[in-house]
């Protein structure tokens, strides 16, 4: 990563200036395990994604508690070379991000998350019944809004990924992750919104003394911000650099952070 970022910023380099500071890391099978072991411990990941994640040695299910970025699991029912019991499963539920997500494809296999003709489909001699061109079909409409949002930014991403959890009979999706839609959040006795937010939040809630807070960024990055008191019951939360993403916003008065997200 450190190599790729030097030959961005070398203007006799062919990568000069078309490398983005964003970062993901994606991998099928063996590869979807060597992703989390890739992010273990990683605060410059901005988001990964495991096809049929294989359990690894060193061990993928371990390093998934030390795997904070925002995560997307895929996995197919009927895969017969990696089980999502003994697999897919077990890194997905030890992974410590605060938005991770799982999509059961019904009736994929293990192999036809990759394209046909390769090694991997001597291993799978009785794959589901979903055929390979519709199972990369539901695999590529998760992922393609996912990085699109992680890595660039915009509620219009955001806004298709939700479309493709609600209008896909083929799949079962878990996930951790608060995908908002309404413009308001409760948490106890304070209101905050807009979420999503562009450049600023009001906290609004009762005439006690205010919260204090902490905001930090999905990468796990600390956010800077000012107060502007609007009256005695509300005030306005400023980031002083406000990037595209998720946010958890903690409280001295609650035990959960709440999630915000923003759409620059």
């Amino acid at each position: 990563m450190n190599n790729i970022n030097l030959l961005h910023e070398q203007q006799s380099s062919v990568l000069f200036g078309h490398v983005a500071p964003e970062r993901a890391i994606a991998g099928h099978s063996m590869g979807g395990g060597a992703t989390w072991l890739a992010a273990s411990g990683s605060a410059s990941v901005n988001c990964i994604v495991g096809l049929a994640p294989a359990e690894t040695n060193p061990s993928a299910v371990a390093a998934a508690a030390s795997v904070t970025a925002p995560a997307l699991v895929l996995s197919g029912s009927a895969d017969a070379v990696t089980p999502p019991a003994q697999h897919h499963t077990p890194i997905y539920a030890g992974t410590e991000s605060n938005c991770k997500s799982f999509v059961n494809i019904i009736e994929g296999s293990h192999c036809y998350f990759a394209n046909s003709g390769s090694l991997c489909d001597f291993g799978e001699f009785n794959p589901g019944s979903m055929s390979r061109e519709t199972q990369q079909s539901i695999a590529n409409s998760y992922m393609m809004p996912f990085f699109e949002y992680y890595l660039k930014g915009g509620e219009a991403a955001l806004e298709e990924f939700i479309t493709v959890i609600n209008s896909s009979p083929e799949t079962e999706f878990t996930s951790t992750c608060l995908f908002v839609g309404q413009s308001e959040i409760q948490s106890g006795d304070w209101t905050i919104y807009p979420n999503p937010f562009r450049d600023s939040f009001v906290i609004s809630g009762n005439d006690g003394d205010a919260p204090e807070l902490k905001l930090v960024h999905a990468s796990g990055a600390l956010v800077p911000f000012r107060i502007e008191h609007l009256d005695s019951r509300s005030m306005r939360t400023i980031p002083e650099q406000v990037i595209a993403g998720m946010y958890f916003l903690y409280s001295s008065d609650a035990t959960e952070p709440v999630i915000l997200m923003c759409g620059q």
